[in-house]
């Protein structure tokens, strides 16, 4: 009896090295064809399956899976500056198009490379489904020959039952004779012959196995093996059809199923593979052919390649490539890099409204004195605007109640005017809350806006966006990005 018990909740802590004193309890000292789930335990590694030879697949390199769904599914391998991939569920080749800029030679023509692919693919398809026919053929004849003459077999099996604390013995298949010389003669749980002095017609006493039966053995019971005779299953007609089939298939220069056929398929599917090993060979890239093009994976081995699947598309890392941006700038076109906009709030009568810009050490004043009767911002905004458009200096265009003004150089703006400190106002490049951006500006202006003066951490861009795609008008003011920033990897 052990003088050491505990209790184990799972096995699936791992394999440890440490002594059994310090490991965790369920680490293991090793796990051989073990595949560890949390779902169901410590179970039995997954047997494999052949399934075919991968075409033209290299012996090293990074090897990988790609699982999209239940039905796609691949195994892919990067090696020689090129990947590999080959369908999982059949091992057919699947066309891989490297790009234009990563080095592949001026005679690969990716489309090529897919038809050869697709034809060698549908070749070997044709030659397994010829060989099966001839092999069912085979098969076919070899059962006739065997089936000629009768055959023995053993027949014995036990089962046994601990659940009502104590083990119970029942013979499932065999023979069981008591001390009066009667027989017991059971297959597969089903009872053939019982009290019986005499064995049933094709069955026979095998090897005895009491000893390995005590239990049975102490109520005066001997067990055997049961030795069934079983009778020929084929007639000496059916094996001369088998034979004349045979031959046909074997003979016979046309038909479905020949060997003519299996053998007019590999040569088709040598052909085709020929054809597609120089397509593919073409599209090779070397080491010098992938560093002058800049490529991505360029000088990358099968160690600095990570893989990443994410539904219908797998992502490359190279481990080896400098992560740097490209020179491409955010809001590169479409954006004046000198300009501002005045907005006529407020109008009142025979009011003065100036717009003061200063250039090069120099301000302009533009003055506008509104009408002493029936003003609006829109009147207001018009003078104004052709009044700053006539300087040479400046270009003015009335957009609603506002101005908006472009210069060749930069410049300030500054207003002045009204009857309020809000009658009229200017922004250029940021604005102190969304709550004064107007309704309507040029498309794609940017505009920072400040929000709270002491804090970066609240400011925002807005970018406009009229309705319709028109220079001018109304529109929205859109949340974007900050103007000049790169955000674009280099590949």
């Amino acid at each position: 009896m052990s003088t050491l018990s505990q209790s184990i909740p799972n096995l699936l802590q791992g394999i440890s090295q440490q002594p059994d004193s310090r490991k965790r309890p369920g680490q293991l000292k090793d796990a051989t064809n073990a595949f560890p789930d949390f779902a169901l335990g410590l179970l039995k590694r997954p047997g494999g399956k052949f399934v075919a030879k991968l075409h033209k697949a290299p012996t090293t390199g990074k090897w990988f899976p790609i699982l999209r769904d239940d039905e796609e599914k691949y195994i892919a391998c990067y090696e020689d500056n090129r990947f590999q991939v080959w369908d999982l569920a059949d091992g057919d080749v699947r066309m891989v198009d490297m790009g234009s800029n990563t080095g592949v030679q001026a005679g690969c023509t990716p489309a090529d490379v897919k038809t050869e692919g697709d034809e060698l693919n549908t070749a070997v398809a044709t030659t397994a489904t010829e060989l099966g026919d001839v092999q069912t053929s085979e098969t076919t004849l070899a059962k006739a020959i065997s089936g000629q003459t009768s055959t023995k077999e053993r027949v014995f099996e036990f089962s046994y039952d601990y659940s009502s604390g104590y083990v119970k013995e029942t013979l499932k298949s065999g023979i069981i004779k008591d001390a009066g010389g009667e027989y017991l003669v059971k297959e597969n749980d089903t009872v053939i012959a019982s009290q019986t002095t005499t064995l049933p017609t094709n069955y026979a006493l095998g090897a005895e196995r009491t000893d390995s039966h005590p239990l049975l053995a102490s109520q005066g019971y001997r067990i055997f093996e049961a030795i069934k005779t079983v009778a020929a299953t084929h007639t000496s007609t059916q094996l001369t059809a088998a034979e004349d089939a045979y031959d046909t298939t074997i003979n016979s220069a046309s038909g479905d199923g020949t060997l003519q056929e299996y053998n007019t398929a590999t040569s088709d599917e040598s052909t085709k593979r020929s054809d597609y090993d120089t397509d593919f060979d073409a599209c090779a890239i070397t080491d010098a052919q992938a560093s002058s093009a800049g490529a991505y994976l360029s000088g990358a081995t099968a160690d600095d390649i990570e893989v990443l699947t994410l539904n219908d598309y797998t992502f490359i890392v190279n481990k080896k490539k400098t992560v740097a941006m490209k020179a491409d700038l955010t809001h590169a076109s479409g954006l004046d890099a000198h300009r501002a906009q005045v907005v006529i709030n407020i109008a009142a009568n025979s009011t003065v409204y100036e717009i003061l810009l200063t250039q090069g050490g120099t301000t302009t004043t533009f003055s506008h004195t509104s009408a002493s009767s029936g003003a609006s911002s829109d009147s207001i905004a018009s003078d104004l605007a052709s009044s700053v458009d006539g300087n040479a200096a400046y270009s003015a265009t009335q957009v609603g109640a506002s101005v908006y003004i472009t210069s060749s150089s930069a410049f300030s703006v500054e207003t002045r005017g009204g009857s309020s400190d809000s009658s009229i106002f200017a922004f250029a490049d940021t604005i102190g809350s969304t709550a004064r951006l107007p309704l309507q500006s040029k498309n794609g202006y940017v505009v920072r806006v400040v929000n709270s003066d002491d804090i970066d951490i609240d400011d925002m861009f807005v970018q406009f966006t009229t309705d319709g795609g028109g220079n001018f008008g109304t529109g929205q003011w859109e949340e974007t990005t900050e103007p000049g920033i790169q955000y674009k990897l280099m590949n």
